[in-house]
């Protein structure tokens, strides 16, 4: 037998008297001054509570993950890999005339524009979607094709030229990054530059 057994077995001894009475009063003597009384059952429910609401936490996120990597669970078959990576889901451009749309002002070039919409997505975060001008949304249309899904439009500078930047996710052609003009619209494109972004 353990010696945690062998106290378990054995009887609590008696509290003496005098103890007794002396924490009645102090116990009594907090109550008059208004200390509160914490019930500690009442604790411990809490904290079973908390620990069972982690635990369901857990649980579910675990078999979201489970289920997004058997197929289980459709994450939209559209989305491409970039609207996990980037923390955002792409909006498609044939149901809606809100897109993600910053005015970043960045200097886009040519032979970096790749990396610099990387690091815009990157900086950007999660873009709330704002109303587009009918001639943008056109021209996102009209670059893309209208079942483009959209991860940001940015109102920037291309080779020192007023430009839009238009990002876009594909299943089948990954993320693409198009920049164009201020005369594009659905019957021109005014397009400089398309390139893939890595991800």
């Amino acid at each position: 037998m353990s010696v945690s057994q062998i106290l378990a077995a054995a009887p609590m001894p008696p509290l003496p008297e005098s103890l007794a009475a002396r924490l009645d009063a102090a116990m009594l003597a907090e109550a008059r001054e208004g200390a509160p009384v914490i019930d500690l059952a009442a604790r411990r429910r809490i904290k079973m509570q908390r620990v069972f609401a982690v635990a369901a936490a857990v649980t579910v996120v675990s078999g979201a993950g489970v289920a997004v990597s058997n197929g289980a669970l459709d994450v939209g078959s559209d989305a491409g890999p970039a609207s996990l990576l980037w923390g955002r889901s792409p909006v498609p451009v044939a149901s809606s005339d809100r897109l993600p749309l910053v005015t970043s002002d960045t200097r886009y070039q040519e032979a970096t524009l790749a990396a610099q919409v990387e690091e815009q997505l990157n900086r950007s975060g999660s873009v709330p979607a704002g109303t587009v001008p009918d001639r943008l949304l056109d021209c996102v249309k009209s670059v893309a094709g209208a079942s483009a899904r959209v991860l940001l439009v940015d109102n920037a500078w291309f080779d020192g030229r007023e430009a839009t930047v238009i990002v876009v996710s594909d299943r089948s052609d990954g993320t693409l990054a198009y920049a164009v003009g201020a005369q594009c619209s659905a019957q021109e494109q005014d397009l400089f530059a398309t390139v893939p972004i890595p991800g």
